[in-house]
């Protein structure tokens, strides 16, 4: 897939050295996260557990001085 996406002259933007298959492993997708918060202009939270990524997402998003979008729950829904 890689291959793929530079061939169409994609982009990867990642932490994990491009020749080193390290998976999708939980402390891999936290950096995930401040990747995609760092080139996002804000967060919209939708739904999320007690420990998800969604919290590092947050956290991540407030350093970065980014705005972070938390709806109020419908009761009627």
């Amino acid at each position: 897939m890689l291959e793929q996406i530079l061939a169409y002259h994609g982009c990867i933007i990642s932490e994990v050295p491009l020749n080193e298959n390290y998976g999708p492993r939980s402390f891999n997708l936290l950096k995930r996260n401040r990747i995609t918060t760092a080139l996002s202009n804000a967060v919209l939270v939708i739904e999320s557990k007690p420990k998800s990524g969604t919290n590092s997402s947050i956290k991540y998003a407030q350093e970065q001085g980014k705005r972070v979008y938390i709806p109020e729950p419908n009761p009627n829904f």
